[in-house]
């Protein structure tokens, strides 16, 4: 191969190289993008069921009218039931009271038992919320993990400074969670793979 043929293929080289890192970081500039907007529609979505399921949120708020309307109807539909019996079979109604005292105990009972579920299932709503942001708010870690390669302490390697720096292994590149969209992981394993060429 004569002086001219290597300074060709040194050339062709060098622009694949360039082209290369410039895909590399146009597809780590998408990679990061894609990682804020992950993050931000967690925030939105933590927002709305602390809001939703929190203490005096849309959901408690609905279960108090439901079961205080429950509760009222019951005691006035005992005590409008009892009233139209007695106008149609002329009994005495002075046992009626005792009933209709009954009958609001009764509904203050049921009412406080539903509520005290409505609580409960609220508070089990909310833990899994809460359990699915920290769950879901691993992923940008995993990805960036993926993409820069975990840190040396977490590799067993001494804190100590190192002669030389390491990459990541190949293998780690491929590590990119499942969850991800295919375009999103397709975009990670290339700004990754690129970076180790």
């Amino acid at each position: 191969m004569g002086r001219s043929e290597s300074k060709k293929v040194a050339n062709q080289g060098m622009a694949q190289s360039s082209q290369d890192h410039a895909n590399a970081q146009s597809a780590l500039a998408s990679a990061n993008k894609s990682l804020a907007k992950h993050s931000s529609t967690l925030d939105s979505f933590m927002n709305f069921g602390r809001k939703t399921y929190g203490a005096g949120g849309e959901f408690m708020k609905d279960q108090n009218t439901l079961a205080n309307t429950t509760a009222a109807a019951g005691t006035s539909g005992v005590a409008g039931n009892l009233a139209l019996n007695a106008l149609r079979m002329g009994e005495n109604t002075s046992g009626y009271a005792n009933t209709v005292a009954e009958s609001a105990r009764q509904s203050s009972r049921d009412l406080i038992d539903h509520l005290a579920g409505a609580d409960a299932d609220r508070l089990s709503r909310l833990t899994a919320i809460n359990q699915f942001g920290v769950q879901a708010s691993a992923l940008p870690a995993e990805v960036q993990a993926g993409l820069y390669g975990r840190p040396l302490v977490e590799q067993g390697v001494s804190s100590q400074p190192q002669p030389t720096p390491r990459r990541p292994p190949v293998s780690g590149i491929h590590s990119c969670p499942q969850s991800l969209e295919p375009e999103v992981r397709l975009l990670l394993v290339s700004a990754a793979e690129a970076r180790l060429i």
